[in-house]
């Protein structure tokens, strides 16, 4: 009964706000959301939203929610929304040339509302896949199906590159070489992101700088990596004759 009394008092509040939009289920709208489909009283030219307006942005938004087949319609003046049932993934593949990328190792995606939030992840998580063979400059393009629930990616790996060059900037009061002792890549091997990584949490974890950023640039003969360091606070650094650095003249 609470449940019920709940889910009523969400169903009133977006009667209130939406007088000529009626939610058989209630929906959950952020406020810029609102304005875009109730108005915006403050706004002579938003003042008034068309039903057809409104069904356009409904229509965008479910979608973004993993609703994909809502209903809508008329009664006396007022729009009725029913959102139905979310789809949810009941399966994605890779359409792929190369290296091999089994999705069947990306746990926790099946079942999920089929949302753009959703391919996202897998894609990401194919580019990461295929960063780890070698393959840093893939590109890729995923179709899903509402009706089915289905989602296939279609992936072009690009070149297979190794390590050619790297580019960093300057951190003050830190010699370049001081950086370099946390690599955990090397100049001439093949690229894998993992590395890349793994260097990148030795150095936050050195407590020498505050952050640091890898960018790939691809190049016909090897990939050229760009590293972006911002300094951290100023460390006392002692060398191992048990002097301080700063007593030095």
């Amino acid at each position: 009964m609470g449940l019920l009394l709940h889910l009523l008092a969400v169903v009133g509040i977006a009667a209130e706000l939406c007088p000529n939009i009626r939610f058989v289920e209630p929906i959950d709208l952020n406020p810029n959301e609102k304005l875009l489909v109730c108005g915006d009283p403050k706004n002579p030219e938003w003042k008034k939203v068309s039903s057809a307006e409104a069904r356009r942005y409904l229509k965008v938004f479910l979608q973004e929610r993993g609703y994909h087949k809502p209903q809508f319609k008329t009664e006396q003046d007022t729009l009725v929304v029913e959102r139905g049932e979310p789809t949810r993934l009941s399966g994605w593949s890779v359409k792929q040339t190369g290296p091999f990328v089994d999705s069947t190792l990306l746990r926790g995606v099946v079942g999920e509302p089929l949302t753009p939030a959703l391919l996202n992840k897998i894609e990401d998580w194919v580019l990461l896949e295929t960063k780890r063979q070698g393959f840093p400059c893939a590109t890729l393009k995923t179709v899903s199906n509402p009706q089915t629930g289905t989602a296939e990616v279609t992936l072009d790996t690009g070149p297979y590159l190794t390590l050619s060059e790297l580019k960093a900037n300057a951190v003050p009061d830190l010699h370049p070489e001081v950086l370099r002792r946390y690599d955990a890549f090397h100049i001439g091997e093949p690229y894998n992101i993992d590395a890349i990584t793994l260097t990148q949490r030795r150095l936050l974890a050195s407590a020498l700088i505050e952050s640091t950023f890898f960018r790939e640039e691809c190049k016909p003969k090897g990939l050229t990596l760009h590293q972006n360091t911002v300094a951290g606070s100023s460390q006392v650094l002692r060398l191992g004759f048990g002097f301080n650095t700063e007593q030095l003249v």
